[in-house]
């Protein structure tokens, strides 16, 4: 018997070969094509399969390969974005940026800057600056202030008017809050030195003084 149903064999041959002329074959789609091929050659021909399954076969396969084609061409287009991306971020390398820290770099000769994040109004507001031995080294009375970001600016200078060490410097903002101290988040402005590509977490920024790198969508300042 030379059809099957309604449908010629050699149509439905013909239209599954055409579906698999590409370069390189998925591993499925060649399973899937044996499985009908066999179908076809297997069949009772007293009672030949309905044309209309084959159909409905064939129509699952071109959505396979329209699913693989559209993911293949969403990863590339990802990859191009991310590259792209990265690209735009090396413009990055040699200016500051600001990021959330408890921790900020002091180089000779430049004040370590940022801002402190004041959840509510406080008052007597504080910033604590301590050494990697967990000496204090420095406390910045800042004053009363309502609530929003709050910039402060260190010289390098100890308490005693002396020039501090170039290294990491923890921080701690404190203020009172209806009578009870608050403690504060802190972000510090970073001098980048390099950009990474990351495929799984983007494009990352290496800032000097900080362990570890951070996302370039964690920036929330660029100078």
């Amino acid at each position: 018997m030379s059809e099957v149903g309604s449908v010629n064999a050699q149509d439905i041959l013909d239209r599954i070969n055409a579906k698999t002329q590409t370069k390189k074959e998925d591993d499925n789609k060649t399973d899937f094509l044996t499985l009908l091929v066999a179908q076809l050659e297997n069949q009772d021909p007293l009672n030949p399969q309905d044309g209309t399954e084959f159909m409905s076969q064939l129509a699952q396969l071109e959505t396979v390969q329209g699913i693989q084609d559209l993911n293949q061409s969403f990863g590339s287009f990802s990859e191009n974005m991310l590259s792209n991306q990265a690209l735009q971020a090396t413009t990055l390398v040699g200016r500051d940026v600001m990021v959330q820290s408890k921790t900020g770099q002091l180089e000779q000769g430049k004040a370590m800057t940022g801002v402190i994040g004041l959840a509510e109004a406080a008052g007597a507001v504080k910033l604590n600056i301590y050494n990697s031995a967990g000496a204090l080294v420095r406390q910045l009375p800042l004053g009363d202030h309502k609530a929003g970001p709050l910039a402060f600016s260190w010289d390098g200078l100890s308490g005693e008017g002396q020039p501090a060490p170039s290294g990491t410097y923890t921080l701690a903002a404190q203020g009172d809050v209806n009578g009870e101290t608050a403690e504060f988040g802190t972000a510090v402005n970073f001098n980048v030195n390099s950009v990474t590509l990351d495929q799984s977490k983007g494009t990352m920024l290496n800032l000097a003084g900080l362990n570890g790198s951070v996302a370039l969508a964690d920036v929330i300042q660029v100078r």
